[in-house]
């Protein structure tokens, strides 16, 4: 294959996997909103139950005033719980229509086909694009040397996330080290002065 047909070979590839980036996409947002609404929930229950313990006692010592506050804060108590229920169940809804979505997506005849003759592994919708920008960038002339280049920068990827993570770790434990020392020192002032 020359250059033009592998353009067009690795193309007509990432059209059979629109529809299920796209699919995958829908969830993934659907995912992030169902838990958007539930930490924000956690946030607001969590300042009500605060609220409804602590205020009490900063104010004065009035029946009236605790009876009502105690009927203010379970009608907001009951309300959170409300809108999270109503909110977390259409979102639960949309979460479970797009999860099906992507299932039919990634059942379909076509896409089932085109995965038959392509690595399972670059075949995605972005890994695909990666490709095609690697032919056009005439860093790859060949399917088999994009794939092949494509897999060396995953592996070097791989290795920078794990330096970055020896770093951190690294890091860590010099802070930690040189905490030890200041602590170690602070003692041995303290005991010779005794």
């Amino acid at each position: 294959m020359n250059k033009e047909e592998t353009l067009k070979y690795l193309q007509e590839k990432q059209q059979l996997t629109v529809a299920v980036q796209n699919a995958r996409h829908n969830l993934a947002t659907a995912n992030e909103q169902l838990n958007l609404v539930n930490s924000q929930f956690k946030k607001r229950l969590l300042i009500t139950v605060i609220a409804g313990v602590i205020v009490p006692f900063m104010t004065l010592n009035s029946m009236i005033f605790y009876v009502l506050w105690l009927i203010g804060w379970w009608t907001v108590f009951i309300g959170l719980f409300v809108m999270k229920f109503r909110q977390g169940n259409g979102l639960k809804m949309q979460v479970q229509t797009a999860r099906e979505n992507l299932n039919v997506e990634e059942n379909k005849q076509e896409y089932l086909a085109g995965a038959n003759d392509f690595p399972n592994k670059f075949y995605s919708y972005w890994t695909i694009d990666r490709l095609i920008k690697l032919v056009k960038d005439n860093r790859a002339v060949t399917l088999q040397d994009a794939f092949n280049l494509a897999e060396n920068q995953d592996f070097q990827n791989d290795q920078l996330a794990l330096q970055q993570e020896n770093l951190a770790v690294a890091k860590s434990t010099n802070t930690m080290a040189s905490i030890s020392a200041a602590a170690n020192i602070g003692t041995f002032l303290n005991t010779r002065n005794k």
